[in-house]
């Protein structure tokens, strides 16, 4: 019956179970990662969504790859529906390629699908092509607008001169500079103004004699 179910599946993306639910082949949508500039995969996965959904056309499918009456082969099909729902727990019922019933504490049925290999779902480089004469929608805050009407802003926005601040820091350091090379070197025994006059010493006047 697991084979029965694993070819069903994969012709039709689905395959009822009466008493379980219905098997759905289901597909994530593409992601861009701006960041990396990757484009990941959609990635398929399988669900096993709750609701009994007509089975006659799987129990046909049975009947005729068993050459089976439609009854017996709507028996085996419950048969394995059984089996699933009366699993004691930790253990599971496997189908080839799709994945695997089992039971929790509760006695609820759990579906773990199988993990595709990596390779079948590659990731591509992917960067996003603007062409300059082009308007491309963007969103600015919480305000939609385009590239063109964007580049007009920008292109019409005053520009401040940021580099005057680094002009005068320079000119101010070459001041200071040549100020204290002038006093180290140039005068200082004049000192810096020119303006020092030496002092010549005299003789005290005799105000005190000594009496010998």
């Amino acid at each position: 019956m697991q084979n029965l179910i694993t070819n069903y599946f994969f012709e039709n993306n689905n395959c009822p179970i009466p008493g379980l639910g219905v098997l759905n082949l289901k597909t994530t949508q593409a992601n861009f990662n701006f960041g990396d500039k990757e484009m990941e995969a959609p990635k398929p996965y399988i669900s096993l969504d709750a609701g009994d959904s007509d089975a006659n056309s799987f129990v046909n499918y049975i009947a005729q790859k068993n050459n089976l009456s439609t009854a017996l082969a709507s028996e085996k099909l419950h048969a394995f529906a059984n089996t699933v729902l009366n699993l004691p727990n930790g253990e599971f019922a496997s189908i080839d390629f799709i994945g695997k019933f089992s039971k929790d504490a509760d006695g609820k049925i759990l579906f773990e699908q199988v993990e595709y290999p990596e390779p079948f779902l590659p990731t591509v480089k992917a960067e996003k092509i603007i062409h300059k004469n082009e308007a491309h929608s963007m969103v600015v805050g919480d305000t939609e607008t385009n590239t063109v009407a964007m580049s007009d802003y920008f292109d019409s926005t005053p520009k401040s001169n940021t580099k005057k601040w680094w002009i005068a820091a320079i000119v101010l350091t070459a001041l200071a500079l040549s100020i204290l090379s002038a006093y180290f070197f140039g005068g200082f025994e004049k000192g810096i103004f020119n303006n020092v006059n030496s002092l010549n010493a005299t003789s005290a006047d005799s105000t005190y004699s000594i009496k010998k």
